[in-house]
């Protein structure tokens, strides 16, 4: 069965490079253009990883972060955020703390697919993702 994962991010052309990317490895993608949807993808798609935006409308990444420990199916999955502002990561190092790695935009597509494959195969392993240095983020 092939790993699905969300790509979370309010820009089209940011879901469609990932997701290109992420399907060529064999993944299913799953997508969301804002913060509800992706709550509501996420509860309903199962994804062995997420790959979220931070600054999304309607319910920013920030929100995905803080209801993700309310379900039960996606509370241990691997998130990854990928984010185009520095300085507004930065004041959210602790809501950032548990995530398995964060990508600055623009962010190395190689890189970043390589980290989720990692975080997917540890998962299904047993394990619970990635560390941040292994998944080539600095939260």
């Amino acid at each position: 069965m092939r790993p699905t994962v969300l790509v979370a991010d309010d820009d089209e052309a940011v879901r469609y490079v990932i997701g290109v990317a992420l399907k060529r490895e064999g993944f299913e993608v799953l997508t969301a253009r804002d913060g509800f949807e992706c709550i509501s993808v996420a509860s309903s798609g199962a994804p062995e990883a997420i790959l979220l935006d931070l600054r999304m409308p309607l319910a920013d990444g920030f929100e995905v972060l803080r209801r993700r420990n309310e379900w039960d199916p996606v509370r241990r999955v691997p998130v990854f955020v990928i984010s185009g502002s520095e300085e507004y990561d930065r004041q959210a190092s602790a809501a950032l703390a548990d995530v398995a790695g964060v990508f600055q935009k623009p962010f190395d597509l190689v890189a970043l697919v390589s980290a989720v494959k990692s975080a997917v195969e540890r998962a299904r392993s047993g394990g619970l993702g990635v560390s941040p240095a292994e998944g080539g983020g600095d939260p």
